[in-house]
């Protein structure tokens, strides 16, 4: 699919896609009063995401990395950044990104 689209249409579905996913999570695990707003979280999802997007994009389609060292950097990274940005537990961090870039990596293959 990286080959047939221009960039901007990957980074707007990417985009797209994990608000979306990390908005569904949110909905449903978020309830403690110190919790982050939905709006922050989503504000959070996107800023990680353009921060990675392009350095994964770097990586994979000009430098030629393994699909899977990437994939690993990237999940890393936003969790670690959702970790820092929310103040989020660490496992929930990780979901968000796990379940976020497994939503695009699968529905890159569709």
């Amino acid at each position: 699919m990286a080959g047939h689209l221009p960039y901007p249409a990957l980074l707007a579905g990417t985009l797209v896609v994990e608000i979306l996913v990390v908005a569904l999570i949110w909905s449903v695990v978020r309830g403690q009063r110190d919790d982050p707003g939905t709006a922050q979280v989503l504000a959070a999802c996107g800023a990680v995401n353009l921060c990675t997007h392009p350095l994964a994009y770097l990586g994979r389609v000009q430098l030629g990395l393994p699909f899977i060292a990437v994939e690993i950097a990237v999940v890393l990274f936003e969790g670690l950044g959702y970790r820092l940005a929310l103040d989020l537990r660490l496992g929930l961090a990780a979901l968000l990104a796990i379940a976020a870039n497994l939503s695009t990596i699968a529905l890159s293959y569709v």
